[in-house]
């Protein structure tokens, strides 16, 4: 899961600065200004998740 969200914080850093991200494809009606936000909030959520041990603990 942290890894995912590392690559979406990349894939909206390339957005930020007006670049394509390889592999990454967005249709005609939406805009990567418009996705980014987005984006960026869930892998943050994402990331937060995977760092919080209490979700994490097995018995």
């Amino acid at each position: 899961m942290l890894d995912f969200a590392d690559r979406c914080i990349k894939i909206v850093e390339a957005w930020s600065r007006g670049d394509d991200y390889e592999g990454i494809k967005i249709a005609p009606s939406r805009t990567t200004e418009e996705l980014a936000p987005l984006l960026e909030s869930r892998a943050k959520l994402l990331k937060e998740w995977a760092d919080d041990d209490a979700l994490w603990e097995f018995e």
